[in-house]
């Protein structure tokens, strides 16, 4: 179940990383983008804390493809690692994003929370928060994003958000 979990929570982090493409200094044009990001999971470590079985760190890597009605994100690429801090399958996420996109590259950090319940006898995770890019060529961008698993290493994260760029 933890397992489950943490494969869920890095491929959020890595879709965060597709929506910020962003500078340190926010632009004066600003648009409305959205997409999803097609993630697998490429390596993953459970680290149970001692003394408490319902807990585990969680440390994973993974890469999504993603698909967008921006061009500026469409066909891009991500390579995310996070950790997450789960007790009984939920807990808080952070991690950070390298996108390259036709346009440009950059960085992106994610937080957000990790919730596993329980649905028809089954574990059920999702992973939703928030995105800011930090650094790059194409502009500033923030959102938030939602990760639904599709398999146990593979999810769909989609994310919304604005991007400012500079007029040229």
């Amino acid at each position: 179940m933890v397992t489950k979990s943490l494969a869920y929570m890095a491929t959020a982090l890595t879709f965060a990383g597709v929506l910020a493409l962003a500078s340190s200094t926010w632009a004066e044009e600003t648009t409305q983008v959205s997409g999803k990001s097609f993630c697998k999971t490429v390596e993953q470590h459970a680290l149970p804390l001692e003394g408490d079985p319902d807990h585990v760190l969680i440390a994973e890597k993974s890469t999504c493809t993603v698909k967008s009605p921006s061009t500026v994100f469409d066909g891009g690429q991500q390579a995310g690692v996070d950790i997450a801090d789960l007790v009984k399958g939920s807990g808080p996420v952070r991690g950070h994003i390298f996108n390259k996109f036709k346009g440009g590259s950059g960085y992106t950090n994610i937080t957000g929370f990790v919730s596993t319940e329980m649905r028809e006898g089954k574990p059920h995770t999702t992973v939703t928060g928030v995105w800011e890019f930090t650094s790059g060529t194409i502009g500033a961008a923030r959102g938030t994003y939602r990760i639904e698993p599709t398999s146990q290493t593979e999810a769909v994260v989609e994310w919304q958000g604005t991007l400012a760029q500079a007029i040229k």
